[in-house]
């Protein structure tokens, strides 16, 4: 693949993440409006499935293609910068998103998945006994949304609909043609990006620590500074929180089934694995009690500071795997 494809795929990838996004938010934030479900149900679910497509396709393609350092970095990776990256930035533009703090369930979920990550690769590996693990955890996480948003939904009136716009009578086929062009053009950007980033001699580990995590969490992030500029922090807290769950979850499940990872028949992958587990894991730790944390110190000040905080420290971790 030469250079000029590398980069017309990036620059159609970031134009059609642009489109998407604003179609997903769009579409989402008028569901919650007609149904009376509140913002953040939405980006729990809705947003932080389309969103997380692309690791899901990403990650299976890698695994099966052997290239198991890229399926395994992409999740971790991702986790570090919707976090670092995508609340980080959207911070800049919506201070108030970290002058709420999560509450104890979104926090419980969030470190949960992480240690049921670590539980199930503390062998070296992710069997499909684990992958199925792993998704029965999603499932029992989806259920407790799905009441959440029924109980919501049950004793609230729903907003008239207004027929103004096509996106306004067809809320339900903007979310999925949104999500649809997200997965799409998050491909684009990371068939480009592999393709300049192995040019330059990186492992499949750090390329998936690094260039497909950026490029499988551009998602996130256009929906996150779509719904910033539009003022829904409650949905942009809930894809960020919602996404890195599933991608735990979802992803490691999915891929798990489809072609186990790591163990005592590939111990390529089952060192990477370990190497993973006392690297990158405690930085997304790390993350994730930022997330939680940050809100409680000054509360209702300091949104911006706060997110240069992540935003920087997701910075000098990516720094550090590429020039390490």
């Amino acid at each position: 693949m030469t250079l000029v494809i590398d980069l017309s795929a990036l620059l159609l990838g970031f134009f059609f993440l642009a489109r998407g996004s604003g179609w997903l938010v769009a579409g989402a934030s008028e569901i919650a409006g007609h149904l009376g479900v509140r913002p953040l149900v939405l980006g729990l679910t809705v947003v932080a499935w389309g969103t997380s497509l692309p690791e899901v396709l990403v990650s299976g393609l890698a695994a099966v293609e052997g290239q198991a350092g890229i399926a395994l970095g992409n999740v971790l990776g991702s986790n570090a910068a919707n976090i670092g990256l995508v609340l980080g930035a959207c911070s800049l533009i919506l201070p108030g998103v970290l002058h709420k703090r999560l509450d104890s369930r979104e926090s419980l979920w969030l470190l949960a998945a992480l240690g049921l990550f670590w539980w199930c690769a503390k062998d070296g590996g992710f069997s499909r006994v684990d992958g199925a693990f792993l998704l029965s955890a999603l499932l029992i996480y989806n259920l407790q949304l799905f009441w959440e948003a029924r109980e919501a939904a049950l004793g609230t009136k729903a907003q008239e609909p207004r027929r103004d716009t096509w996106l306004q009578r067809h809320p339900k086929y903007a979310v999925a043609i949104g999500g649809i062009t997200l997965a799409l053009a998050a491909q684009a950007v990371m068939v480009g990006a592999v393709g300049l980033a192995q040019r330059a001699g990186l492992s499949d580990l750090v390329i998936g620590l690094t260039v497909v995590a950026i490029g499988t969490s551009l998602p996130e992030l256009a929906a996150g500074l779509s719904a910033a500029l539009r003022g829904h922090g409650e949905l942009l807290i809930g894809n960020v929180v919602g996404s890195n769950v599933f991608n735990v979850l979802g992803v490691i499940g999915i891929v798990a089934l489809i072609h186990p990872l790591g163990g005592a028949a590939d111990p390529k992958t089952e060192a990477m694995i370990e190497i993973s587990l006392g690297q990158d894991l405690p930085v997304v730790l790390a993350f994730s009690l930022a997330a939680i944390f940050l809100p409680l110190l000054a509360p209702g000040r300091g949104g911006r500071a706060k997110g240069a905080v992540l935003l920087g420290g997701w910075l000098t971790y990516t720094l550090s795997l590429v020039c390490g």
